[in-house]
């Protein structure tokens, strides 16, 4: 009976040491916390990891029983049925040991990039275009983390066989009265279950609990990634029971507060003698791009093409990106849905057909549509977000020659912008909506261009700056150019400089409006390009541009419209914040703390009706 009981606890403990092992080398690692702050994190993760202990226990526990069901008196069968066992949890714990490694290592290696826990967003990535996922990575990099990997299975397995068939070896194995063993096995595998479930509250066993701190860092450090990962994907369609603030009716009225304008307003933006003046309108998205590339937004001069830009035509200076991620931007952008902290639309095909979208709103009212893109458009189901959203040319990597697509994205951003030239120099009895996404300023920043400055992300950001430039240059040359505008914004939040950890600092993007048509454009007051506003206003504001009907984007606002309420929305996966002009406030994702608040007492309730809203949205869809 106590080698049975053995082999239960010492397992369950063997499992827990690699758990704190793991949170211990994070901690020390991409986190950088102090011996201090990195016991704190163990402690209040401590229950996480004992939880994933049990979860990883429980087979060889049931298998122990078995195994105590055998009557040692019949040697044959006994010893055969303990060789089996025993066989089973080996293998078992190959697969386990192996799992342990890819999650840790995929949670270590990710974290600088995208500053929260694992979750299920890299198995998305992976599943819809593998060489993409992977396209971040240098050849070295993946052989070391493969290497890494394998030697962390191997020193994982070999604790957990050690615990489970070696170390039992140390406790006396008097003689089995099986009347007594199977009932005391069965009840302590009965009791991982307290472990799994998180104890004996009412509240089960979630990601919040390792949450005990206003440090990101600490709670992130506290949170095992096997459980986030498990848990984000076991959650992902539980929309209606996330984020309950309030009844639902009083939730849409505390955010129609928030998305009504201040006052009816009026205005009139074409100066044309001609009241059916349709520009030709370009979005151009630039990959990761951020304010601090600008020197007119305080930031250092690396986009200098896009910062005179700016200087020439419109600079909308307080606009905030949606998200974190190119999935969770593009809505935000294309379809004026912001992204969601816990999930991704683009998951859910779907949904997508129900979206309003820029371009099934511009097609309405006469306009052609295309998309240009280098890489491959199936990546985070791209290809069915732009089929759902009216664009009927989709021009992509495989329309590049082999020659040309030499990025690990696909072609790079000078390709891409010749391509879109060409389209653009081509006759048209229609006026045009065209997008064009970059991809050359991602990581691992690889580019065929060599700027003056040292940094390598700061070159990819220069070289892509360069191919905007040349671009605007030519489109000038057209004769075109008179009756377009170009919309340029990032895609998501900035990844240049490496040290932005402030919300309002990492999400701040330039919107930059240039093209002969803006002359047509008599503002009522120059006051707008200082108001807050977001990327899912873009998608107001172009249809507005282009006479087509905003009303059905509900979370967009005209930018154009001088008494729109100023504001933005914008999350990642730990965290939710509304920007008003009375500043910022936020939220945990994981247990609804308020971070950060302002003294504005409606602003509290409006994030909160704002994030539930939104969920129900998705849900209806």
């Amino acid at each position: 009976m106590l080698r049975s009981i053995a082999r239960i606890l010492f397992t369950f403990l063997a499992a827990t040491l690699i758990m704190v092992v793991c949170q211990w080398c994070f901690c020390q690692g991409p986190l950088n916390l102090t011996s201090s702050e990195t016991w704190q994190a163990i402690w209040h993760g401590l229950s996480m990891n004992l939880c994933m202990a049990g979860y990883v226990t429980a087979l060889p526990a049931l298998l122990v029983i078995i195994m105590a069901c055998f009557n040692p008196a019949h040697h044959r069968t006994y010893y055969k049925a303990i060789g089996t066992c025993e066989i089973i949890v080996k293998i078992y714990f190959v697969l386990i040991a192996f799992i342990i490694s890819l999650g840790e290592m995929a949670n270590y290696t990710l974290y600088p990039y995208w500053g929260f826990p694992l979750d299920t967003t890299p198995l998305f990535y992976f599943m819809s275009s593998p060489s993409s996922a992977m396209a971040s990575l240098t050849w070295w990099q993946g052989i070391l983390a493969g290497g890494v990997i394998c030697v962390l299975t191997w020193i994982f397995y070999m604790m957990l066989r050690d615990a489970f068939i070696l170390a039992a070896n140390y406790v006396s194995n008097k003689p089995k009265n099986r009347a007594i063993t199977i009932p005391v096995t069965i009840v302590i595998t009965a009791a991982l279950f307290i472990p799994i479930r998180g104890g004996f509250t009412v509240s089960t066993m979630n990601v919040s609990r390792a949450y005990f701190s206003h440090d990101m860092r600490l709670n992130h450090g506290a949170v095992n990634p096997l459980f986030s990962f498990m848990y984000s994907a076991t959650h992902q369609t539980d929309f209606r029971k996330q984020f309950r603030f309030m009844e639902d009716d009083e939730a849409e009225i505390c955010y129609n507060t928030l998305y009504n304008n201040i006052e009816s307003s009026y205005w009139v933006p074409l100066d044309s003698v001609a009241p059916d003046y349709q520009p030709d309108i370009q979005l151009i998205i630039l990959e990761s791009f951020s304010s601090h590339l600008l020197p007119s937004q305080g930031g250092e001069p690396v986009a200098m093409r896009l910062d005179s830009l700016g200087r020439e035509g419109w600079l909308f200076e307080n606009i905030y990106a949606s998200s974190f991620r190119t999935d969770r931007a593009l809505p935000a952008i294309l379809n004026g849905f912001p992204g969601q902290p816990t999930t991704s639309l683009m998951k859910w095909v779907s949904k997508l057909d129900s979206l309003p979208a820029i371009g099934n709103s511009l097609k309405n009212v006469g306009y052609s549509t295309a998309y240009f893109y280098g890489g491959d458009i199936n990546f985070t189901n791209m290809n069915a977000l732009l089929v759902a959203g009216g664009f009927k040319h989709i021009i992509k990597d495989t329309d590049f020659p082999m020659s040309e697509r030499l990025s690990k994205w696909g072609a790079h951003d000078d390709k891409l912008f010749q391509k879109a030239l060409e389209y653009a120099k081509s006759p048209s009895d229609q006026p045009r909506f065209t997008v064009i996404q970059t991809s050359s300023s991602h990581e691992p920043f690889e580019v065929p261009y060599q700027s003056a400055l040292a940094d390598e992300r700061a070159n990819a950001f220069a070289f892509t700056d360069s191919c905007l430039g040349a671009y605007i240059d030519s489109l000038k040359s057209l004769p075109s150019w008179d009756k377009t505008i170009v919309a340029i914004v990032p895609d998501h939040y900035g990844a240049y400089p490496r040290s932005l950890e402030k919300p309002l600092e990492r999400h701040h993007v330039p919107l930059v409006f240039a093209g002969g048509a803006l002359k047509d454009i008599r503002m009522i007051d120059d006051r707008i390009f200082d108001l807050i506003g977001s990327q899912t206003d873009i998608a107001a504001t172009l249809v507005f541009l282009g006479g087509g009907d905003a009303k059905p984007f509900r979370y967009s606002n005209n930018l154009l419209d001088p008494c729109r309420r100023p504001y933005a929305f914008f999350s990642e996966p730990s965290w939710a914040a509304l920007l008003t002009d009375q500043g910022l406030t936020e939220i945990s994702v994981e247990n609804h703390e308020v971070l950060q608040e302002t003294s504005n007492p409606q602003a509290l309730p409006w994030l909160q009706a704002y994030l539930q809203t939104l969920y129900n949205d998705i849900d209806a869809r």
